[in-house]
């Protein structure tokens, strides 16, 4: 900084605890305060889109196929 013409330059180094959201909520603040948002978002459209094909009365429902094998001994 004296270089850049301050003068009376001092430095201190201090720690201090921070108390962040569960990760869960700390990922997409992250991901919110950078550009990453603009992909995640466009990610979240896309998907978001597609899956309102399999929409019924306001859900999300998907057919599937399930075999069941029952046996007495």
């Amino acid at each position: 900084m004296s270089e850049a013409g301050f003068n009376k330059v001092s430095i201190a180094k201090d720690e201090k605890v921070f108390k962040l959201p569960t990760p869960k909520d700390f990922l997409w603040q992250y991901i919110n305060s950078t550009p990453l948002v603009a992909m995640v978002s466009n990610i979240e459209n896309e998907i978001v889109n597609k899956w309102s094909n399999f929409m019924e009365n306001g859900n999300l429902v998907d057919q599937l196929n399930i075999i069941t094998a029952m046996a007495i001994k």
